[in-house]
């Protein structure tokens, strides 16, 4: 009997390879950790006879060190009783530290040896196999979710699709509607100018009713009920031209009626799309959370095993620098000891009563420094060693605290996830603003500041700063207030002291004078004495003066809250007659004398020099106008110059009227000097209008493919770029097309471009033909990391023909080091005036304070210092803010309906179409 087929499904057999895989992946894992255990058991071993190694030279050292002890001179046995006594405490000494250093080195031994075996279980435990199920099902998860992605995409295109369609269903409507709008306006104002006439013929027949009511005489009222006869008939006529409009207007309103249920029917089945389109983002947001989880726990789990190896680093590392700090502290130790030896003998070297004494001294003091050395030189391995160590251990450290902050962050974003997935929204912590800050720390300031003069204050006062500070702050303003009152008040009292006091002296200083006055005029004036001179009358009142100084002071003083300490108690001494003593100002030396007037002869010809100058310049320089070369001339009024695409400084105007006279002013002006490295505008006016990039190039004979005009605007900034080798040629314009466009274009005119622009190169000294046969690209030179741009060299003097193009402009130049020098330019110009980035929260720079003015203008931002220049929270919700005013441009064509918060392409279009001129 031939044997039963045995049946398996493709989902069984999917599942197998499945498992095959994880069988293997499993396998793979189990070599890779018996390779690590290996690894670390290898360096085990050699870290072992490594120590080993170094107990042997440290069991060396001590025998080699026991030698030398025992080996002592002979001549000490034969000297006094001290030099033995000494001896036998030297090796005592030695004897003790050979014992306590094979302790160190038996206890080192036992520490490896434990290190060693608990490696050695650390990798018997890492050899284990570890079961990874999770591992499995975290995977199946993933792909699950992945196609889950697929397919939320495809019903997210249908749905667009379906909404693309229902937009061009809902054109043709929109087109009928308007034009029945239009139509309907029309037979409006047809009809206002109707019911205008109707109203006129009425007003009239009105007065004539009035008049006819009023009239007596039959023949007059004859004549007003013709009149009136005559104003009916127009009125009936009137009346008749408006049926036709009234009935048209009925059929359009029915027509717009008709239209607008269709409408209808399409908005709530649009409505109903957006609303789907609404559950499929969120259903995609929470696939997209979903997988991101799944990453980032495997990425947890990487962190994790990371985290675990680095903590058995670190650990190891600081058990290493630990026992390197003993062992120097061991070497130190004996160091110490050496050098208190060292002292000790040349203490005796210096007390020895013979030469042979000394010499033997001397000799011991050779070999304790012998010793000294080594024992140094160990100390340079031990703290090299150590700081080895240390260095390791930092960086280890280092590298630990990474590890945790990128946990620590994994394991928050996990749980914004969460938060997310269930519906909630995820508590974003706010800074304070700065000026509570602000006020905070002066409200901490302020009573530090009134707690100086309470200090500085009377007893009474320092008695209630206890109390005060229970008090609220406004009680201890009053306080302080009340008391710098009463302080005041005080001083003022002391004040009128002084001034009476200074009163009454000048009143007694006026007796005494006027007493004195009748004896001197009755006596004749002796030799030594002088006459009462007015000026005494005028330092008394100098004197007055300073006394009364110190009301001004007080008064200074009530005006601040801080009161400073009271001025001095002492009055001040009022000089009498007898004491004024003139001060004599000390007469100048002959060099300070000759200083000063060279100084005053310096600064009298600077102002005549100035002077000089500046009539030369107002009455020669100024009226003289700028020399221009032939061609040349001024910008005239009327004539509108188009701003430059790139900072320029210097710009000329050459006035030509034919191609010849166009020809000969550009070489005399690519002659003309101009220092290198430097950019001059050329602006062509031809019979009072400036010429174009088509006319310029059509007068120089110049072939340019039509659909390249085609692609660029009018309006190009020429300039003329001067070098080493001499002025190159160039221009910049705008272009209408995307720099995908504009290349395809370029790309089919390179063949003919060198014929073709022959008529330019040759001004520029272009002879023969060109050095490179076809045009290359910037960006394949080696050493070149600026803008690409396209190039075909024409001779070594650094001639070719060049060309740059983005979404914003064409650039053309006829050197290297031009268009190296201008695509920096129009760089610099382009990110104040275009937003050519991407930019989200936590983006800085020039493109953020532009992005922030041209919000500021259109959504009218009234904001103190929201033009800052960093991308925060508060412009991230105002750029929400304009994605969602024009979600016809930005959101809609995406598939989105609010705003995400980020300036990307459809966001900085309609930025830079709103405000740049680009």
């Amino acid at each position: 009997m031939p044997e039963p087929k045995v049946l398996i499904s493709k989902k069984s057999i999917k599942t197998m390879g499945k498992d095959i895989v994880r069988v293997k992946r499993s396998e793979l894992e189990v070599e890779e950790k018996k390779k690590d255990s290996q690894k670390a058991l290898l360096e085990e071993v050699k870290k072992r006879k490594q120590e080993e190694e170094r107990l042997r030279s440290l069991q060396e050292q001590g025998k080699k060190i026991a030698e030398q002890a025992r080996q002592k001179p002979a001549f000490v046995k034969t000297s006094a009783g001290k030099q033995e006594e000494t001896k036998k405490q030297e090796e005592a000494r030695l004897d003790a530290r050979q014992a306590k250093r094979l302790a160190a080195l038996q206890e080192a031994r036992k520490r490896a040896e434990q290190e060693s075996a608990a490696a050695k279980a650390m990798a018997d435990k890492k050899e284990e196999p570890v079961e990874k199920p999770p591992f499995v099902k975290t995977s199946e998860d993933k792909q699950e979710l992945l196609g889950k992605r697929k397919e939320i995409q495809q019903e997210k295109e249908k749905v667009q699709e379906e909404l693309n369609s229902l937009a061009q269903i809902k054109k043709p409507l929109d087109i009928k509607k308007k034009a029945i709008l239009e139509e309907i306006k029309i037979v409006e104002l047809s009809f206002q100018k109707t019911k205008a006439k109707e109203d006129e013929i009425e007003q009239k027949l009105s007065i004539i009713e009035k008049k006819e009511a009023a009239a007596k005489d039959p023949q007059q009222r004859r004549s007003l009920e013709e009149k009136r006869w005559n104003l009916e008939k127009k009125r009936e006529e009137i009346e008749k031209k408006r049926w036709p409009e009234d009935e048209k207007l009925e059929q359009l309103e029915v027509k717009l009626k008709g239209l607008e249920k269709e409408s209808q029917g399409l908005g709530a089945k649009e409505q109903e799309l957006l609303s789907k389109q609404k559950d499929i983002n969120k259903k995609e947001q929470d696939n997209n959370l979903k997988i991101e989880r799944i990453e980032l726990k495997e990425t947890l789990k990487d962190i994790e095993k990371s985290r675990v190896l680095f903590e058995e680093k670190v650990n190891v590392l600081f058990k290493n620098n630990e026992e390197a700090k003993n062992n120097l502290n061991v070497v130190l130790t004996e160091e110490k000891k050496v050098e208190q030896e060292k002292a000790e003998i040349e203490k005796k070297e210096r007390a020895a009563e013979n030469n042979l004494q000394r010499r033997e001294l001397e000799k011991i003091r050779w070999q304790i420094e012998e010793k000294r050395r080594q024992i140094e030189s160990k100390r340079w391995k031990l703290e090299e060693e150590k700081e080895k160590i240390s260095q390791e251990l930092k960086d280890s450290q280092n590298r630990l605290k990474l590890i945790l902050d990128k946990k620590e962050n994994i394991s928050k974003r996990l749980e914004e996830i969460e938060l997310l997935l269930e519906g909630k929204t995820p508590a974003v912590p706010q800074k304070p603003p700065v000026q509570a800050v602000e006020q905070a720390q002066a409200e901490e300031k302020e009573p530090k500041r009134e707690e100086k003069p309470k200090e500085e204050a009377k007893p009474a006062a320092a008695k209630s700063f206890g109390e005060a500070k229970k008090k609220t702050r406004e009680e201890i303003l009053e306080e302080v207030e009340k008391e710098r009152i009463t302080r005041i008040e005080e001083a003022r009292k002391r004040i009128e002291t002084l001034k009476k006091a200074a009163l009454e002296r000048k009143q007694r200083q006026e007796q005494m004078k006027k007493a004195i006055l009748p004896s001197m005029a009755r006596q004749k004036l002796e030799p030594g004495h002088e006459k009462p001179e007015p000026a005494k009358e005028e330092r008394r009142a100098e004197i007055m003066k300073r006394l009364r100084t110190p009301v001004s002071i007080y008064k200074k003083l009530g005006k601040d809250k801080a009161d400073k300490k009271e001025p001095v108690k002492e009055q001040p001494k009022v000089p009498t007659s007898e004491e004024i003593i003139r001060v004599v100002p000390k007469k100048p030396s002959f060099k300070e004398k000759l200083w000063v007037r060279a100084l005053v002869v310096a600064a009298t010809l600077v102002i005549l020099a100035g002077i000089l100058t500046f009539w030369y310049w107002y009455f020669r320089i100024r009226t003289s106008g700028p020399v221009y070369p032939p061609g040349y001339e001024k910008e005239k009024e009327g004539i509108s110059i188009p701003t430059a695409l790139f900072d320029i400084p210097d710009t000329v105007i050459i006035t030509v009227s034919d191609a010849k006279d166009l020809l000969d002013s550009l070489k005399k002006t690519l002659q003309t000097f101009q220092p290198v490295g430097q950019f001059k505008r050329i602006i062509v006016k031809k019979e009072g209008e400036i010429v174009g990039v088509k006319e310029f190039f059509n007068m120089l004979e110049v072939k340019i493919p039509d659909n390249l005009y085609d692609s660029i605007l009018d309006e190009p900034t020429m300039f003329i770029y001067s070098q080493s080798q001499g002025s190159r040629f160039g221009f910049v314009v705008k272009t209408s097309v995307s720099a995908k466009d504009l290349n395809i274009i370029l790309k089919a005119a390179e063949p003919t471009a060198e014929l073709d622009l022959e008529p330019l190169f040759s001004l520029m000294g272009k002879e023969g033909k060109a050095v490179a046969p076809y045009f290359k690209n910037a960006s394949d030179i080696e050493d070149y990391t600026g803008p690409d741009f396209r190039f075909k060299t024409l001779n070594q003097n650094d001639l070719g023909i060049l060309y740059a193009t983005t979404d914003y402009y064409f650039a053309f130049s006829s050197s290297s080091e031009s268009m190296e020098n201008l695509l920096i330019k129009l760089q610099e110009f382009l990110e104040d005036k275009v937003l050519i980035n991407d930019l989200k929260l936590g983006d800085q720079g020039k493109q953020v304070s532009l992005l922030q003015k041209w919000l500021a203008r259109d959504l009218s931002v009234d904001s103190p210092g929201f033009v800052s220049g960093f991308y925060n929270q508060e412009t991230r919700d105002h750029v929400v803010r304009f994605q969602e005013k024009y979600a016809t441009d930005i959101l809609i064509p995406q598939g989105q309906t609010k705003g995400t918060g980020i300036v990307d392409l459809a966001t900085r279009k309609k930025l830079n179409q709103l405000y740049s001129g680009f």
